[in-house]
């Protein structure tokens, strides 16, 4: 039995037909396996959208396509809210999947050209809801939009052509989810369908699913056609100066898919644009950074080192850290910029026990490892120096990623003379890391090396380094028992 997640509880008006206003209560819920379902239209949520496990790249040419609404069943009558949530979600995705099934079939039977004018002919199609329930007609102008770069990829003399429809519709498009496509379809941006739940705060009213989509929050798909327009986009400022209309403007719903879409494209006019947004707009950062970690050049880089010490939000300051902790030249203001965001009195962000604390130590002790910037240093050696038994801990761990013999002497302090007896024997580790003539026994240490004896002799292990099973070669076994045994006593050194 999958668990669900919370329901997430967001007021909203609506309009019932033939009811007039009804206040609705908005409730959604995710499966924490491999398909989930939530929240995911971005008016509606800012965080990661749910993956879809329902969508499927066309078939090969000579397969048999069953029937995908056959198995489908409808909610039984007083069905519970997972029941609805699951039949309207499973329902959208079948219906998607027959529908673009059924267009792709089409474009296999014709030439490029005709391929794009029968595209055309779906999205331009005239008297279609742009709102209310998502029909098959509106599924079908969907589908247009997410094939647009199949022509494209068959058929590169076609991009420019392509690129001018895909550019036309989106000024003018009026339907929410067919601009989204349109939108992500530029740069090979998946969609995925989803369903959230209105269940009415009017006594006896049932609740309502609504079918929605939402942008992937996985990178852009593997797939090459779907990049088909990436090349032609690239290259067009006409396009650049749209994106930027629609990232610019915080009400615009498609403003995050945006923001990714310059991202994707990756050209340092793009990036700057994306950029540019990143810094006036600090609410906007969390739905795209780690896509623009991506594509972390030295404008990127810079502009994360500039905004550290502002970021109050632990994912982005954690992303952005990491960034700055990998770059090859960090910019010469990081050291500065890390030790005040090091420093900075924020204690739902900053607390020992952080983790974007322990990013901003790592991207800390790595600065000072390639560049010896002094306040680099200065902010390791203070979380070294931390009556937080946590925080030294973190800063050891710190240190041992990136070793500097400069950290050597608050180490040692450690070791002599902490009162963890944990950090004592985490610090002796990275001393001997620092220091080669000190060679006490430490439990870490230890460990390390069965674990390498272990990989030398071929033993499974799963990369968090346990082992599978047990070998059925004694000298293998017995490894396996001193590590198992090494390490119940790390774990009972650090319940002290």
């Amino acid at each position: 039995m999958s668990r669900l997640a919370p329901p997430l509880l967001v007021v909203v008006v609506v309009t019932i037909l033939g009811a007039g206003l009804a206040v609705y209560r908005l409730k959604s819920k995710s499966r924490s396996e491999g398909r989930e379902v939530g929240p995911s239209s971005p008016e509606m949520s800012t965080g990661p959208s749910p993956r879809y496990a329902g969508h499927r790249d066309p078939a090969p040419e000579n397969s048999v396509t069953p029937d995908p609404l056959k198995d489908v069943a409808a909610p039984s009558h007083g069905a519970s809210d997972h029941e609805l949530l699951e039949s309207a979600y499973n329902l959208l995705v079948q219906r998607h999947l027959k529908i673009e099934a059924e267009i792709v079939g089409f474009l296999r039977k014709m030439e490029p050209s005709k391929s794009l004018e029968y595209l055309q002919a779906l999205l331009l199609a005239p008297g279609v809801p742009t709102k209310g329930p998502m029909t098959d007609d509106r599924l079908r102008r969907m589908v247009a939009a997410e094939y647009l770069p199949w022509i494209a990829n068959q058929s590169p003399a076609l991009a420019p052509a392509v690129l001018a429809l895909s550019k036309s519709s989106l000024i003018v498009e009026q339907d929410r989810f067919v601009r989204l496509q349109l939108l992500s379809s530029l740069a090979g941006i998946r969609l995925q369908p989803s369903a959230v739940l209105l269940e009415s705060k009017i006594e006896g009213a049932p609740p309502t699913p609504i079918e929605i989509f939402s942008a992937s929050p996985s990178p852009s798909s593997p797939l090459p056609w779907r990049g088909g327009l990436l090349e032609a986009a690239r290259k067009d400022g006409e396009l650049l100066g749209l994106l930027g209309k629609i990232t610019e403007n915080p009400s615009d719903p498609d403003r995050t898919v945006g923001l990714r879409v310059l991202t994707e494209l990756g050209t340092d006019a793009s990036l700057q644009v994306a950029l540019e947004v990143w810094k006036e707009d600090p609410s906007c950062r969390k739905p795209f950074a780690e896509h623009l970690a991506r594509h972390a050049g030295p404008a990127v880089v810079r502009t994360f080192v500039d905004s550290l010490a502002q970021e109050h939000d632990a994912g982005v300051l954690q992303i952005m850290a990491r960034t700055i902790e990998i770059s090859p030249m960090p910019p010469g203001e990081s050291g500065t910029s890390l030790l005040k965001a090091i420093s900075e009195a924020n204690p739902s962000l900053n607390t020992p026990s952080s983790k974007a604390m322990g990013s901003l130590l790592d991207a800390a002790a790595s600065v000072f490892a390639s560049t010896h910037d002094q306040s680099a240093g200065q902010g390791v050696v203070t979380a070294l120096q931390s009556p937080s038994t946590e925080l030294r801990g973190r800063a050891l761990s710190a240190v041992a990623k990136h070793p500097s013999t400069d950290f050597s002497a608050a180490v040692t302090l450690i070791v002599s003379g902490d009162s963890s007896l944990y950090v004592r024997e985490l610090a002796g580790y990275v001393l001997g890391k620092l220091d080669p003539t000190y060679a006490q026994p430490n439990l870490f240490s230890e460990i390390e090396s069965l674990q390498n004896e272990l990989s030398k002799r071929g033993a499974l292990q799963t990369p968090g380094g346990e082992e599978t099973a047990v070998s059925a070669d004694p000298a293998v076994a017995a490894l396996q028992g001193r590590l198992a045994e090494k390490r119940g006593q790390l774990r009972d050194l650090k319940k002290r």
